[in-house]
């Protein structure tokens, strides 16, 4: 029993003599590994879209061809489809990294969104408290949405993702309108492909 608390007495010492930029990364990263944990329990749903999309887009010998059919039969998310063609037929550890990664940028993004329309002063006294806010949001969804739109395979692919890279694509022009100094050339890269 000592042992366990002496463990936890350093675990707090280091916690509070680190510095507030160690308190943002050591909370993000508990945040995505107990979000990895979710997605890591993840399975596909058995009859949904994701085991039918497995056997529907073997008779497609390419992503194109794919694409063009469900364009024109079904559906009209010619990204949102490509994506369901590659990830269906690769194993789930694919997809469950590709989210958990989404997580990370979605969290670090909506910190950034904040951090551009705080003024920079503010930013001592509310940054833990905008950085929990950001990694709690997909939890503080709708149970339908959280389990459908995120950790349903499909359904993250296609609405998840694409939101995440719609607030990705959305930062640079924002960034630019605020004023602040210009995006680096990496950043306005990933902006405009996304």
């Amino acid at each position: 029993m000592a042992i366990i608390s002496r463990a936890k007495h350093n675990v707090e010492l280091y916690y509070r003599s680190s510095s507030r930029s160690q308190h943002i990364w050591i909370i993000s990263t508990a945040a995505v590994l107990l979000f990895a944990l979710i997605v890591f329990f993840d399975n596909r749903i058995i009859g949904s879209d994701d085991t039918v999309f497995i056997t529907q887009t073997a008779q497609y010998p390419s992503v194109i061809d794919w694409v063009s059919a469900r364009y024109q039969e079904w559906s009209g998310r010619i990204v949102g489809e490509a994506i369901i063609y590659i990830f269906t037929n690769l194993p789930l550890f694919f997809w469950q990294i590709v989210t958990i990664g989404m997580y990370a940028m979605l969290s670090a993004l909506l910190f950034s969104y904040y951090r551009l329309i705080t003024l920079s002063n503010q930013h001592k006294k509310m940054d833990i408290f905008a950085l929990l806010a950001s990694l709690a949001l997909p939890y503080l969804l709708d149970k339908s949405v959280f389990s459908e739109g995120i950790l349903w395979v499909t359904g993250g692919m296609v609405y998840f993702w694409s939101f995440v890279l719609m607030l990705l694509a959305l930062y640079t022009p924002i960034k630019c309108a605020f004023g602040t100094k210009s995006p680096n050339r990496w950043l306005m890269t990933a902006s405009f492909l996304s």
